[in-house]
């Protein structure tokens, strides 16, 4: 009488080492199954394939039931991510402004720095250096940042002014007006961007998107593991019917495997700032 098969999930495996020491091994498939490295986006993407191919084929209730929870979390991943889009602070018509002016504060000054560099006046032109290296070592890349980069950026440079005492290279130039229009437009963009100011209403709830996104792929690991478990040498197509069942995974990590790249889009200019969908690679 063939021995009956255990059950992937939760299994404990026991053995033990030279020193007569026991060593617990688990099996789980948690532990054995490994995904391939998606996002949060990318894996709401791959349910819904499972979901399309289990549709196709008549599941047994084991891998039913596990389809169903997997369903039950990539529900409960969409609903976070929501969530973390809506509370989201949109950028203001104030905001665009204020980064205009501030873009255009800092931009002009180098501009002028620049002039006293071609002028080359030996009565100017150490003041003019002294500056440019301070404020604009890289040039003025960082005007280009999103909002709360560019905000870091500026702010590291109005403190270096006050810091490394650069005042008086402003006046010694004539510049008072540059040196005045950068703390005004520094002071206005942070204040639109609420960095400087106590942003108005309760604190958002927090929401764990990355952790919503880790049960979904958990829940994804124990229907592999009953997927896999109908495979049987007793039944010819049992192999082939769980390969279809689960190809939405395994030609995922084929495309990565060969460097392929993946079918969704990723628009210049987005990959800085955080991401409402939990674009973290699973653990």
């Amino acid at each position: 009488m063939p021995l009956k098969r255990p059950a992937l999930a939760g299994t404990i495996g026991a053995s033990f080492d030279k020193g007569g020491m026991m060593a617990v091994r688990s099996f789980a498939a948690q532990d054995l199954i490994v995904l391939p490295n998606v996002s949060g986006s990318e894996t709401v993407a791959m349910v819904k394939q499972l979901e399309t191919r289990a549709a196709e084929t008549k599941l047994s209730a084991d891998v039913s039931d596990a389809l169903a929870e997997v369903c039950a979390y990539r529900d409960a991943l969409v609903a976070a991510q929501a969530k973390k889009l809506a509370q989201a602070p949109a950028t203001s018509a104030e905001a665009v402004e204020a980064d205009r002016i501030l873009d255009r504060a800092w931009g002009s000054t180098s501009d002028w720095l620049h002039a006293w560099l071609r002028l080359g006046d030996p009565d100017f032109v150490a003041h003019a250096e002294t500056l440019s290296s301070a404020l604009f070592p890289n040039g003025t890349s960082f005007i280009n940042l999103p909002y709360l980069g560019e905000w870091s950026e500026s702010d590291l440079r109005v403190r270096t002014i006050k810091e490394k005492k650069l005042e008086p290279h402003f006046k010694a130039l004539g510049g008072e007006v540059y040196l005045t229009a950068i703390k005004t437009a520094h002071a206005a963009y942070g204040k639109a961007l609420g960095v400087t100011e106590n942003s108005k209403g309760p604190a958002p709830e927090p929401v764990d998107v990355r952790q919503a996104l880790l049960d979904t792929h958990d829940a994804i690991r124990e229907y592999v593991a009953k997927v896999m478990a109908t495979v049987s040498k007793k039944k010819p197509n049992s192999g082939q019917i769980a390969a279809s069942l689960l190809e939405p995974i395994t030609s995922r990590e084929t495309r990565r495997r060969k460097g392929a790249v993946s079918p969704t889009k990723t628009p210049a200019g987005t990959a800085a700032a955080g991401s409402a969908s939990g674009e973290t690679p699973n653990a």
